[in-house]
């Protein structure tokens, strides 16, 4: 169920943008749920940041919603979060 419906998703967003997005069939031909992964849903604060400390990292951040600048929140907290794990992955790693 999940397949039809997110390859009838895709099929209707090729048609509206004149698009080919054949990489996305395929990634749901092999795995829908994969497909999910694709996308961030709304109102879900996300926070990239670099889990390797010998390479640098630069992230590409797209924003569909138009009135982008009023819409940002800055969440310090998030921050925490990153750092705990951070410092939990260094110690799997020890």
């Amino acid at each position: 169920m999940l397949r039809w419906f997110l390859q009838r998703q895709i099929a209707a967003f090729e048609r509206t943008w004149n698009y080919d997005a054949s990489y996305m069939h395929e990634v749901i031909g092999v795995d829908p749920r994969a497909m999910l992964a694709f996308g961030i849903r709304p109102n879900i604060p996300h926070l990239p940041y670099n889990l390797c400390q010998m390479e640098t990292c630069v992230a590409i951040i797209a924003r569909t919603d138009p009135n982008d600048r009023e819409s940002v929140a800055l969440l310090p907290e998030l921050e925490k979060v990153h750092r705990s794990n951070d410092s939990r992955l260094q110690g799997a790693a020890d």
